[in-house]
């Protein structure tokens, strides 16, 4: 019987989510925060391959970079990853992310933060309707999370569906950083 209610308890344990699992910083809304070291690249090579990356990232990269200067660029982006479920069904939320990017020679720091929820039109049904959203009135932690910090039942596939998305892009941002470079050193080193 021990046994059977430890199970139980493991199990609850398990889908147990908190802002602490989405946020590295949850009052900043800093979702991940990385440092990538590039070899012999300079800040402004640096600053050239993000463009590149978001030109092909993204389908309208223009309008994704926010501002730039000469040591940072900020992007914000879409993404439909985050969904809340009713009755089992998954209803998407579009959401933004904001990535903060600073250059150094030979360092890139990524800032990825919760940029809040895209616009939701208004609906209006044979049961009932409801207000549109404005965009950017809700972050993550409002939306869909307890007073307690941790996820509502529906959320959490939600919650693990948009940490995914967000990591998957600085993962493809640092892969592309590096193949990057080591095609720009080997091309270099045939001089």
């Amino acid at each position: 019987m021990l046994f059977l209610i430890g199970m139980v308890g493991i199990a609850q344990a398990q889908t147990l989510f908190t802002k602490n699992d989405l946020y590295e910083d949850p009052t900043s809304l800093l979702l991940k925060r990385i440092i990538i070291e590039v070899d012999s690249t300079s800040s402004k090579d640096l600053q050239t391959l993000v463009k590149n990356w978001s030109g092909m990232t993204f389908r309208n990269a223009t309008k994704v970079i926010v501002s730039e200067t000469n040591t940072q660029m900020v992007l914000r982006y879409h993404t439909d990853a985050f969904y809340k479920k009713a009755l089992g069904i998954p209803y998407p939320f579009g959401w933004y992310v904001r990535l903060q990017i600073e250059f150094k020679d030979n360092k890139v720091r990524i800032s990825a933060y919760d940029d809040g929820n895209a616009y939701v039109p208004p609906t209006y049904s044979q049961y009932g309707s409801s207000r549109a959203i404005p965009e950017g009135k809700y972050n993550l932690i409002i939306f869909g999370m307890k007073k307690d910090g941790t996820a509502r039942s529906g959320n959490v596939d939600g919650y693990l569906s948009f940490k995914k998305s967000y990591i998957s892009t600085l993962k493809s941002l640092e892969q592309y950083l590096f193949q990057k470079n080591l095609s720009i050193l080997q091309s270099e080193s045939n001089w």
